[in-house]
């Protein structure tokens, strides 16, 4: 089973295959973690198995509307996601190494809602988010290399945070970035330009 209001992530690899990553649902205990699988997508009967890509163990009775966000470049590949597993909220990253993921590192600045979306921007991992502040919330944004440095999180636009903020969506042509969110102020959709540092 799948948490069906949960967005799906999905890009291609440099070997041309697709990774795919989307908020999964036990049966039963209502677990609703991260899977991911892999293969040709001419030809379905190529994907693997579904895999957990961490074992979070976040328990929700209903749909978080958090899917994950899957990017890849010419080298490297990786998805964010969000979790409130253990009563921890946290949006996590994960490099896919080989043909698996390697240990998740927490991005955010301690009081996150989610609502993740990724590319790579001068061969570094972009993550935005949504974090609560004292008035609202903030969409964010952070540079992260695969050795493992985080970048300063720079503040992208504020928000309600609510539900009606939306999702920020992202897109990169490697050295630039682009993020476009509602922006209720200007009763419209606020972009904002990114630069690789």
């Amino acid at each position: 089973r799948v948490c069906d209001c949960c967005q799906t992530g999905a890009a291609q690899l440099a070997d041309g295959r697709v990774l795919v990553a989307w908020r999964d649902r036990s049966d039963g205990e209502e677990i609703r973690d991260i899977s991911w699988s892999v293969g040709d997508p001419g030809e379905a009967s190529s994907f693997s198995e579904p895999h957990a890509l961490n074992a979070d163990g976040w328990r929700i009775e209903g749909c978080p509307v958090n899917g994950p966000a899957v990017a890849a470049d010419a080298q490297r590949a990786a998805v964010a996601w969000y979790t409130e597993a253990d009563d921890d909220p946290r949006v996590q990253i994960a490099w896919f190494v080989g043909e698996t993921f390697a240990a998740p590192r927490r991005i955010d600045e301690g009081s996150p809602l989610g609502r993740v979306d990724a590319c790579f921007l001068g061969g570094q991992l972009c993550v935005t988010w949504l974090e609560r502040t004292g008035t609202g919330a903030a969409w964010r944004a952070r540079l992260v290399s695969e050795d493992g440095d985080l970048g300063d999180a720079v503040t992208l636009g504020e928000v309600m945070g609510e539900r009606t903020d939306g999702f920020l969506r992202l897109v990169s042509d490697g050295d630039q970035a682009w993020a476009a969110f509602v922006d209720r102020d200007l009763d419209g959709i606020e972009v904002r330009h990114l630069r690789r540092r």
